[in-house]
């Protein structure tokens, strides 16, 4: 032969290049190559035969063998035809034998005529192809001719000692394997093309037929990203809808364009299914929802694709309950199993009646409901708290059968639970094992919802003598049973038990249920060891916002301000961002502590998040700027509140107008309240009016008022509202009336009330009221040294000295101390 078409193998083997003759083969022609093994070899313990046209088995066996080298070498020269068969692609790809960390291949081939006129484009498809001359996709590199070199007989010696060195000697079949062409002359090669460093991958080959297999595709991407090369993987052109599936899902940025060839590319839905799990976002799940539309397919395998699609928008994070239900309106005929998913997927929305309407319609086209459908149509009847639903399905159950089984059961006893119907709900418990920890969680749970805290101990106590272990949720049920029943001895053995059974938050970040540890946190707060609590919450991990929230909450309750806000500052610091919850918590504080300013810079932080201003922080701005007396902002936010009002906005505009002397406004805005009769006041508004009055000295309005609020209202007035009363008789001169009133109270007059009264006498000085009020003082021994001070204010007036004298040695005898007054002055937002 003259000529002939020749494929240059260049393979970097430490450093060295070595050509196709180094190991033995020779390309007769552009069609034909052939290679021999004219010794006998063995692998060892293979006693299998290896035939010459059985390429699948003599691969395999270099896969198990895990022989990489020569792995490496003979893939390049497998026949295309044997590595477009999936099995052999895959055994070399995921083997690493496809040395696309190790090898440079150049392609030269020379089209024969009839392959240029029917694959070469014209030069208007030329013109309008954006791609042509486009940098970031190769050209197919140019043809070159090799001079023909009678080198067969040394080549097959070559080849003869290359594959004897690799394995030991024995007995084996001989082995004669005839190559076909890799590449046909008919066919457009894709070639990638970069440069090799001594310590990175840059440079591999993509040797495709016109329209890529996916699998193949797949594979090559694969093992860029698992060998530590995956900045290389978007070099690659994307040649399919599907490789780019794969980059986009695997995290990799890709910054080239890709392009898809005018033919189809057949994808087995089994493949998109695998995809399904890997989705971090609801646009990664609609590109596979159109790669599935996209993909020619019956109309029978489409069910098993959209069923898992809806399965990821009900149970994933990033779903979404809407898609999942247009996905479901495109099934003309949805399985049982499809309409458990989307009723699932609404009993866990913020629309769980939906789940009882699909659940309808679901009976409606003849589905029988089995024992997973029961479960969430009760968990959705539950959410919405309706006793009447849940018996209608309870009777459903009963009828199907399920109703013994224990999923189904446990179910039923969350719902009774939940629709506070305790007496039953024992009943179903009575019929459940007891070795089921879910139902023993339920009905604590159930306890706890109820405001039953000492009940849920009392049952998470009978647990434990069961031998039942607690699971994080009946922790976390317990402690907050201990918190409101301010049980700290029961608190602390619960915390111990958590301990034990490995659940403790505080102890590693792997093993930090934050959830557990808030509750934990919750239940020393509210017990009254704040040191301890902030001991743990120091202690914790990982702190997200739940935790940051809950001590500064507890702060907050135990009227320790300062603490809070120096807590809200170290929340701001660390770089967590405030939640509706942290606002409600800090602008209490700013409305207690009369920081106007920082209540201010709380509010434009508050303006400048995403949170939207509800009702509760609109209600708690204008509390914030009415205590501290800034009443203008305060009447803007209550008139631009775009929410109806509720009766504690009402309340807090009409208590900070009192507070602040202005009675009249006070008493005109509750007239107005009084107006919308969806507006029923409570006993706090009418402190406020009663306040209003006090300020105002509107008797008759007051006596009114207090009336009306039991004869219209039904309202039974509390020890503060006839405090209020008092002091308004009292400042009026009215002290017998006052004195009546006293008389008449349902409850013991506390040493307010009686201050109130003796305040009066003190203004009309009345030394025979006052001489009253001094003997039931002297049965209550008040510790406040306002009392004995004002009585002693009284008798000085009147001149009576030795009253005085004598208030004075009570005061010394029992250590009593006139408190020393102080104000409260704000300079640039620090209290002085």
């Amino acid at each position: 032969m003259s000529r002939h078409q020749q494929y240059m193998v260049n393979a970097y083997h430490g450093g060295e290049i070595c050509t196709s003759n180094d190991v033995g083969i020779t390309f007769e022609n552009a069609e034909i190559c052939r290679f021999k093994i004219s010794r006998k070899v063995t692998f060892g313990y293979f006693k299998e035969k290896i035939e010459s046209k059985l390429q699948n088995g003599f691969v395999a066996q270099i896969v198990y063998r895990n022989v990489v080298q020569f792995g490496n070498n003979l893939f390049k020269f497998v026949p295309l035809k044997v590595r477009d068969d999936d099995d052999v692609e895959t055994m070399f790809v995921n083997h690493e034998f496809s040395g696309l960390d190790s090898i440079d291949l150049y392609i030269k081939f020379q089209p024969s005529q009839q392959t240029e006129e029917v694959n070469a484009p014209s030069d208007d498809e030329d013109a309008n192809d954006p791609h042509v001359n486009d940098p970031q996709i190769p050209s197919i590199i140019p043809i070159e001719d090799v001079e023909e070199d009678d080198v067969e007989d040394e080549n097959e010696a070559q080849a003869d000692h290359y594959f004897t060195s690799l394995f030991e000697e024995g007995e084996c079949d001989h082995v004669e394997q005839e190559v076909e062409n890799a590449i046909p002359i008919n066919q457009t090669v894709v070639i990638i093309e970069a440069t090799v460093s001594s310590h990175c991958f840059t440079h591999f080959t993509n040797l495709f037929n016109p329209l890529p297999k996916p699998q193949r595709c797949h594979h090559l991407l694969r093992h860029l990203l698992t060998s530590a090369q995956s900045q290389f993987a978007p070099q690659m052109p994307i040649a399919s809808f599907f490789s780019y599936t794969f980059l986009s899902f695997e995290g990799v940025k890709l910054k080239v364009r890709f392009f898809f060839t005018n033919r189809l590319i057949m994808i087995h839905h089994n493949t998109i299914l695998s995809f399904i799990p890997k989705c971090k976002t609801m646009i990664q799940l609609k590109t596979l929802h159109a790669l599935i539309l996209t993909t020619p397919t019956n109309i029978d395998t489409m069910i098993i694709p959209l069923s898992k699609l809806i399965d990821f928008c009900v149970d994933s994070q990033f779903g979404d309950i809407n898609y999942a239900n247009s996905l479901f309106t495109q099934i003309h005929s949805p399985n049982l199993y499809i309409w458990n998913s989307i009723i699932r997927g609404y009993a866990k929305s913020n629309n769980p009646t939906m789940s009882l309407l699909l659940y309808k319609q679901m009976l409606q086209n003849g589905f029988s409901p089995d024992h997973f459908t029961f479960p969430f149509v009760l968990k959705a009847s539950s959410f919405i708290d309706d006793h009447g639903i849940g018996k209608c399905i309870h009777s459903c159950t009963v009828k199907s059968g399920f109703e013994s089984n224990v999923y189904v059961a446990t179910g039923l006893l969350h719902m009774y639970v939940s629709c506070k119907d305790m007496e039953y709900g024992l009943k179903l418990f009575d019929n459940i094992p007891k070795s089921n920890v879910v139902a023993w969680t339920c009905l604590i749970a159930g306890y706890v919802n109820n405001n039953q805290p000492r009940e849920a101990l009392e049952v998470f106590i009978d647990m434990g003598n069961w031998g039942v272990e607690p699971n994080e949720v009946t922790m976390v049920n317990a402690l907050i049973a201990c918190a409101r029943s301010r049980d700290i001895d029961t608190g602390r053995w619960v915390h111990e038990r958590i301990r034990k059974a490995g659940y403790d938050p505080f102890v590693s970040a792997s093993n930090c249920n934050v959830i557990l540890a808030t509750s934990v946190l919750e239940m020393y707060a509210k017990c009254g060891s704040l040191n301890v609590a902030r001991d743990l919450f120091n202690k914790m991990p990982k702190r997200n916002i739940v935790a940051w929230n809950c001590m500064i909450n507890a702060y907050t309750h135990c009227e320790k301000h300062n603490e809070a806000l120096d807590l809200f500052s170290d929340m701001l610091a660390d770089g967590i961002c405030p939640d509706r919850a942290t606002f409600l918590s800090v602008l209490s504080v700013c409305a207690h502590q009369c920081a106007l300013a920082l209540g201010e810079t709380v509010h434009a932080c508050l303006l400048k998040s995403n949170i939207a201003t509800d009702i509760d922080l609109a209600t708690s701005l204008l509390d914030m700027y009415a205590k501290n007396g800034e009443l203008r902002s305060a009447q803007k936010i209550f008139n631009n509140s775009l929410e109806k009002k509720d009766v504690v906005m009402w309340t807090s505009m009409i208590n900070g107008l009192a507070i602040h002397g202005h009675g009249n406004e006070a008493l005109s805005m509750f007239q107005i309240m009084q107006d919308d009769s969806t507006i029923i006041p409570d006993l706090i508004t009418y402190i406020g009016v009663l306040f209003a009055c006090s300020h105002v000295g509107l008797v008759e309005e007051a006596q009114r008022q207090f009336n009306m609020m039991t004869k219209r209202y039904g309202i039974v007035p509390e020890r503060e509202h006839y405090s209020c009363m008092i002091d308004i008789l009292s400042r009026a001169g009215h002290l017998g009336e006052a004195k009546r009133l006293m008389d008449t109270m349902p409850m013991q007059p506390n040493i307010a009330i009686w201050g109130a009264l003796l305040n009066g006498c003190q203004i009309h000085e009345n030394i025979s009221v006052a001489s009253q009020v001094k003997v039931q003082l002297t049965e209550l021994r008040p510790v406040q040294s306002g009392i004995y001070v004002l009585l002693s204010n009284i008798y000085a007036n009147a001149g009576r000295w030795e009253e005085v004298n004598m208030t004075r040695k009570v005061m010394q005898r029992k250590r009593i101390a006139k408190t020393i007054g102080h104000s409260s002055v704000e300079m640039k937002m620090l209290t002085l």
